[in-house]
């Protein structure tokens, strides 16, 4: 596969699949691990769609991503949101044991179990910390996947207040909650879904489209590794579909960062 890499005159590929698809190249990469540096310095350029991540299990975290360093990616738009990364801090093991969620994903991220667990590798300290995992294993910004589950659990609030003041004098779900009503069925939100609309706590302004889809289109981004194995995602672009002025996609070229292998200059200009 290195000489197929070598000798193809492709420069740019597309990647198209979900995380899956990006484990199993990995995977590839790494059985070619001794031809890695030469693959490395071959200068591909990797365009991804927004269903893949660089997020790796605790089988290729080890491995280095400088094959797709200056990789470009379409990713689900997201904004910076007050308190989230504050919030990140104060995940703790402690009382989350029965969440047998949390356990698997803290066995993953730090490659240890949790005290109460019967399994016989490393036991965690409980001091682990978040913010102390490697970028490609957990990010503490806001991504495009968490950022989309926060509004919609925002869309579905605001449904249900709806729902419940189209039944009662009630200004908040909140004050409805002593009252008689039924639960309501996830059917019955699908009418006040359609015509939700709401700024969360980016200033962002949220509504579903025909599609009952957010519609929000896609931030470009550029994946820039490092030696220690982290990376970082620089925005570097948006692709807007509810664009007023017409420019439905925007690409800042002065931030690109491309392959080593590439003049960065050339590279900007043509």
């Amino acid at each position: 596969m290195c000489q197929l890499f070598k000798l193809s005159r492709v420069s740019v590929y597309i990647v198209y699949g979900d995380n899956r698809t990006m484990a199993l190249l990995i995977n590839i990469i790494q059985a070619l691990y001794d031809d890695y540096k030469e693959l490395t310095s071959m200068g591909k350029v990797w365009i991804t769609t927004s269903h893949i991540d660089f997020a790796v299990s605790r089988i290729e975290r080890h491995l280095k991503l400088d094959f797709f360093y200056g990789s470009i990616s379409l990713t689900i738009h997201s904004q910076e949101l007050p308190e989230f990364e504050k919030f990140l801090h104060t995940v703790k093991p402690d009382g989350t044991l029965k969440d047998g969620f949390f356990k698997a994903f803290w066995k993953q991220a730090f490659e240890c179990v949790l005290p109460d667990s019967s399994d016989y590798s490393l036991s965690c300290t409980g001091k682990e910390k978040l913010d102390s995992l490697p970028s490609p294993v957990f990010e503490m910004r806001m991504t495009g996947h968490s950022y989309g589950v926060y509004n919609a659990v925002l869309a579905v609030a605001h449904a249900l207040q709806a729902l419940y003041e189209s039944q009662s004098n009630c200004r908040s779900v909140f004050e409805c909650r002593n009252t008689e009503f039924h639960d309501p069925q996830p059917w019955q939100l699908h009418r006040f879904l359609q015509g939700i609309s709401f700024n969360n706590s980016a200033g962002e302004t949220w509504s579903l489209d025909e599609n009952r889809g957010m519609g929000t289109g896609f931030d470009i981004t550029n994946i820039v590794t490092f030696p220690n194995n982290s990376l970082i995602r620089m925005k570097v672009g948006r692709v807007d579909p509810k664009a007023l002025d017409r420019k439905k996609v925007t690409l800042r070229e002065d931030l690109l960062v491309w392959h080593k292998a590439f003049n960065q200059v050339m590279a900007a200009t043509t």
